[in-house]
Parts: C-alpha cells; sequence; structure tokens
C-alpha cells in the first residue's frame, strides 16, 4: 500500500492562513549534539539547546504587510502538511526582517517560537 509523503504544506499565524510557496522548511529544534574529539578518538558529545525555526516565503498581496509579519511575537504558527501531519509553534516571533522581492511579489521571512510540536 503506498503512503502519502508530504509534498504540499499550508502555513498559518494565528489561525489565518497565507499564501505561502513552495519550500517552506520547519526545522523543530530540540537538543544539537557535537563531538568531543581528543588526539586518539571521540571521547563522546556535548549538547546544546537549539530553538525551532520556520523558513517560509509567502506572495505579498494587500492583506499582507511586511510590518505586520516583523511585528510577530507571541503568536502560534501552523505547518500543516498534506499528509496528514501537522506542526504548531508556540510563543512564534519574527527572527528576521522580512524581504520583499520583485520578483513575485515574494516576502521571505523566519520564525522562531519557544516549542514546537507535532499534534
Amino acid at each position: 500500500m503506498a503512503k502519502k509523503i508530504l509534498g504540499r504544506a499550508t502555513i498559518k499565524f494565528d489561525g489565518r492562513t497565507v499564501l505561502s510557496k513552495k519550500g517552506s522548511t520547519l526545522d523543530p529544534g530540540g537538543v544539537a549534539r557535537t563531538p568531543v574529539v581528543g588526539s586518539r578518538s571521540v571521547h563522546g558529545f556535548t549538547e546544546e539547546l537549539t530553538a525551532c525555526s520556520l523558513d517560509v516565503k509567502i506572495t505579498q498581496t494587500d492583506e499582507i504587510a511586511l510590518e505586520e509579519i516583523r511585528a510577530i511575537e507571541d503568536a502560534t504558527i501552523v505547518f500543516e502538511g498534506d499528509d496528514g501531519v501537522s506542526y504548531v509553534i508556540t510563543g512564534a516571533f519574527s527572527t528576521t526582517t522580512p524581504k520583499l522581492a520583485e520578483t513575485e511579489g515574494e516576502i521571505s521571512a523566519t520564525f522562531s517560537g519557544t516549542s514546537c510540536d507535532r499534534v
């Protein structure tokens, strides 16, 4: 039996669906491990907490403004996959200044949050 594979995602900010373009990427964050290497062997690893992040490209229309995206903080962002799997970023905030490209009216934005959970 064939399994449904993620091919499209719907992005929602506080319940509002945005016109996201293909190619959004979600990093759920968590623990990053770094090897500790000695002169003759790997001694083990250290751990560091990393934040979740979402990189998204949004089609610019008169319904969404750069200032509005830049001002996002303490939001709930949903990454809803067409495969039936969704992730929710809570306490979400814009981490970079959104950039508007003349080509295709594309806004590039990055978000982070306090947690990212599969729902």
